[in-house]
């Protein structure tokens, strides 16, 4: 064996050691090859019977069938049926009602364990469940006190899961997310932090750099946006009350954003029945959960970035380029133009200089008499 086939080879066996590579190897080997195998087998014609009959050999491609996805990674659900969604928000409610906040730490693990996807729970059955107590308060059938506890037990929930939710993982980060800043704020005094935290942990798990703004005063927000580079904003309106003063934080962020196409986008309860506050508000997309500001979001960053030629820069990188001169998109995109005015001009002798002066003062008194 040759030097460099040698070499191919350990190299692919370090390359199969990797976690990831080694359960993809495994697949390969033990189920998908041998399925395979088995599916041709089925599928081709037998050749002694077709000579017994005299007829010839068929060489018409086996049917279609379908492969199912047999890598080992997590079997668990990425999405639910209405039915099952609904038990699932039923009894997450009962849960936060009856238990303690450890004990329902305890039973939100347990559910994770019986195979409900994090995400599913997360952005699913944790914005219904405090939807329903909402409700239940507003049917009285639970009261204020109930539903602050309540609310406030899933939340903490959703504060201690936060680093196992938002845990870089190759199967939920979108590719390149990281060169990307985001900032996630709402409405001043507000007291719905849910939802923006939601949005928050779920741009972290797929990548993004993000900058909580919940809980930071306009002021901050501003002097924030105006020193460091930032993609996104994000902004939540639980009520109509909230959208005057989200309109000026937005138009005030638009003016001093040192990104000067920072991308708005609005959501929350209020984008549900308000269908005109895109224009009104003047941010260039509604969210109506925290899937779509991602998606949405991630595609506006993309396009205004491609057209700037910046996508191959960190938010980073681009903070510390602020302070350059020229604009940091021209100096990025333009190259650096020579013009006539940015020459140098050369000093002419001064016997040429004499004769330009006096043929212009001629001109000028021929023109001043009407002349030429």
């Amino acid at each position: 064996m040759n030097s460099s086939m040698t070499w191919s080879t350990e190299r692919g066996q370090s390359q199969l050691n990797q976690p990831h590579l080694s359960r993809l190897f495994t697949s390969l080997v033990s189920e998908i090859i041998p399925d395979l195998v088995r599916v041709i087998a089925q599928n081709s014609p037998s050749p002694s019977a077709s000579t017994r009959e005299g007829a010839p050999v068929s060489v018409a491609s086996p049917p279609m069938t379908t492969m199912v996805n047999q890598c080992l990674h997590s079997q668990a659900k990425s999405s639910l049926d209405p039915f099952d969604l609904t038990r699932h928000v039923e009894q997450c409610s009962r849960a936060s009602l009856d238990l303690t906040a450890d004990e329902f730490l305890v039973y939100a693990q347990g559910t994770l364990a019986a195979g409900l996807d994090i995400e599913v729970f997360y952005l699913d059955v944790i914005p219904k469940t405090v939807r329903l107590l909402q409700d239940l308060w507003e049917r009285d059938e639970i009261t204020f006190f109930d539903v602050t506890r309540a609310s406030w037990i899933v939340k903490g929930f959703v504060l201690l899961g936060s680093t196992e939710f938002v845990r870089p993982d190759v199967l939920t980060l979108t590719p390149m997310a990281h060169r990307f800043q985001a900032m996630v704020s709402m409405a001043d005094g507000s007291q719905h932090t849910l939802g923006p935290l939601l949005v928050s942990q779920y741009l972290q798990r797929k990548g993004w750099n993000v900058t909580p703004g919940f809980e930071r005063s306009e002021k901050d927000i501003l002097q924030l946006v105006s020193t460091q580079w930032v993609d996104l904003f994000c902004v939540s309106a639980s009520t109509s009350s909230d959208l005057p003063g989200l309109q000026l934080l937005i138009k005030r962020v638009k003016s001093v954003s040192k990104n000067q196409d920072i991308q708005c986008l609005l959501g929350g309860p209020v984008v549900a029945w308000e269908q005109e506050l895109q224009a009104r508000m003047g941010v260039h997309g509604l969210c109506y959960n925290a899937r779509e500001a991602h998606s949405l979001g991630l595609k506006l960053v993309r396009i205004h970035r491609k057209v700037r030629k910046l996508n191959a820069l960190t938010a980073t990188e681009l903070s510390l380029s602020l302070a350059a001169s020229p604009p940091l998109d021209q100096a990025l995109t333009q190259p650096k133009l020579v013009t006539s005015s940015s020459r140098k001009p050369n000093p002419l002798p001064a016997s040429k200089l004499h004769k330009a002066s006096s043929r212009q003062s001629s001109n000028s008194r021929r023109y001043a008499q009407g002349v030429g």
